[in-house]
């Protein structure tokens, strides 16, 4: 019988939301700074995507209210 691995524990909501934060900071500046269209287009899909994630992690820590809008400076 195989001993079992210990499973990698999931991040906290909080870890998550700060994760997604931060990354949404950093592709809307590579967005920003970029040098060619195409570059420019990954980072706003890459912002997009995130931001998505964003929302989903925000509305499961504070739940979802229909006047609760969440925003890009993360209020």
């Amino acid at each position: 019988m195989k001993p079992e691995l210990p499973r990698k524990r999931e991040p906290s909501i909080e870890a998550r939301l700060a994760r997604h934060f931060a990354a949404q900071k950093k592709y809307l500046r590579r967005q920003q700074e970029a040098h060619d269209e195409r570059e420019r287009e990954l980072a706003r899909l890459l912002y997009e995507e995130n931001r998505t994630a964003y929302q989903r992690a925000y509305h499961e820590l504070y739940g979802s209210h229909p006047y609760i809008e969440v925003n890009e400076d993360g209020r």
